[in-house]
């Protein structure tokens, strides 16, 4: 039997790790308007256990859930990486959702992402927040509560993310 090219290789396991993530029926995805859950975690690159609240006190929040082996991740954290140079405003968490912990700062650092990063395992953290797939992203208004959603990831994403951004920022 021939071998999966890398490319097939990828997305199908992207595919099985999106199904092995994948929720219990009766799971939502939260909506704008729902209180996000707070969380205590650790950071993935100090160690340190860091509130939830810790990462943009009086700021918006993009909690972004991703994994290591999906490339619409990687184009979102890049579009992000381009929004906080622009945006200074704005606090960024990344929730690693890999099976496993390994290589998760070397990722950080290939893409020299300037964020605050966790992982989570057990995926307690995304089964408050109603992920299924990644990369899913939240913007948290000062708040507390949740501003957008943004489940998947396209060039409009970044756009759609900017626009309400700067809805949150306006009404400061």
């Amino acid at each position: 039997m021939a071998r999966p090219r890398p490319g097939l290789r990828r997305l199908l396991l992207c595919i099985l790790l999106a199904l092995v993530t994948a929720l219990p029926a009766g799971a939502e995805l939260l909506r704008a308007g729902d209180r996000a859950p707070l969380f205590r975690f650790p950071d993935l690159l100090t160690g340190e256990t860091k509130e939830f609240a810790d990462v943009a006190p009086d700021r918006p929040l993009l909690v972004v859930f991703l994994q290591t082996a999906c490339r619409s991740c990687v184009r979102e954290m890049v579009a992000l990486k381009n929004l906080k140079a622009d945006v200074e405003e704005i606090g960024i968490l990344g929730v690693f959702l890999d099976l496993r912990p390994r290589g998760l700062e070397e990722y950080v650092a290939e893409y020299d992402l300037p964020f605050t990063f966790t992982w989570d395992g057990s995926y307690t953290t995304a089964d408050a927040y109603g992920v299924s797939f990644s990369p899913t992203s939240f913007l948290v208004d000062r708040d507390g509560a949740v501003a957008a959603v943004y489940p998947g990831y396209t060039r409009a994403t970044e756009r759609y993310i900017r626009a309400d951004l700067d809805k949150l920022l306006v009404r400061r």
